[in-house]
């Protein structure tokens, strides 16, 4: 009996042996699997966080992107305004030559319509109207009309 005692014990070990090894072996797969799937959720989450950097790094290129545009903008709205304001200025201008042209235009017709009344007189009369007015300039711009000629100026 000792011979069968021994082995049944060697068998009794090699299943505990094999229990054992086979208990070891299923939480090595299990193990294995949860680092799969740990691996596969670090997998997933290194993509998704480099789905993060890019998208950034595109949203920083945008931000860049309208800036650049917000700065072009600024500088044609001043290159705008400072056209509009050296516009205004040369109305402004205009303005004033033309006010001093309008003046001078009332100045001439002021001087038209006195030599059409000039001429409008008979030619004695301008004659002698001209030389009272060389004589009397003040009556004739106070708008005071030249005395009849005596009848010794007429003879002359």
């Amino acid at each position: 009996m000792a011979e069968n005692d021994i082995q049944k014990r060697e068998a009794e070990y090699a299943g505990f042996v094999d229990q054992g090894t086979r208990a070891v072996l299923e939480e090595a797969v299990q193990k294995i699997v949860e680092t799969f799937a740990q691996t596969d959720a670090l997998e997933d989450i290194l993509s998704y966080l480099e789905e993060m950097r890019e998208n950034a790094s595109r949203t920083d290129e945008r931000i860049k992107e309208i800036q650049q545009r917000e700065k072009q903008i600024n500088d044609r709205i001043t290159v705008s305004e400072t056209s509009i304001r050296n516009l205004l200025q040369r109305i402004q201008e205009m303005e004033v030559q033309i006010s001093k042209a309008t003046e001078q235009m009332e100045q001439f017709v002021g001087y038209l319509v006195s030599i059409a009344k000039f001429f409008e007189q008979p030619p004695l009369k301008r004659m002698f109207g001209r030389l009272e007015v060389e004589g009397e300039g003040e009556e004739e711009q106070a708008g005071e009309e030249p005395a009849e000629p005596s009848e010794n100026e007429e003879q002359k």
